[in-house]
């Protein structure tokens, strides 16, 4: 996915429905504190999600050149894990490994991600961003909790900040 450029805080429209999620937002952007990570931010379609999303990312990589902000919609991870998952399990575990040289992870649209495997490696993937410190947000349509998700899954994504946009 190209990466979009124009989606800044100085873009986002805020309203009632928006404050909370782009202070929370900007807040990640600004600081890597462990007490705001994950960032999980969850509404309809087009209440700026996607928008906040990479407005962290441009944040963080116009005052932090060199750092990697990687963007990872749900659809391009299954895709990625079915392909994986084909091959072998050592290739599952070196995807998963390439996340390490990622410092910021933006996960869009995570309630798209059915399958056992996906979310196994999810879990891990965030546990390793916990682990080490590093920022991540989620986006999904639905609270964590409405997730088709297991336990330790749920845990950690509700273990930051929830914030509803509508």
């Amino acid at each position: 996915m190209e990466w979009k450029e124009e989606y800044t805080f100085d873009t986002f429209r805020i309203n009632d429905g928006n404050r909370f999620a782009k202070a929370a937002a900007y807040t990640v952007a600004q600081s890597s504190e462990r007490s705001y990570i994950p960032l999980y931010i969850f509404g309809g379609s087009g209440t700026g999600k996607t928008h906040l999303t990479y407005a962290i990312g441009n944040y963080i990589k116009d005052q932090a050149p060199g750092c990697s902000v990687l963007y990872l919609g749900a659809e391009d991870y299954c895709k990625e894990i079915r392909k994986r998952m084909g091959e072998s399990v050592h290739k599952i575990n070196e995807y998963r490994a390439n996340f390490r040289y990622v410092d910021v992870l933006l996960i869009e649209d995570v309630n798209l991600i059915k399958e056992d495997m996906g979310n196994e490696v999810l879990f891990h993937i965030i546990n390793d961003f916990l682990n080490w410190n590093k920022r991540i947000v989620i986006t999904s349509d639905c609270p964590p909790d409405r997730l088709d998700v297991d336990a330790r899954l749920l845990t950690k994504m509700e273990s930051g900040i929830i914030a509803e946009i509508n």
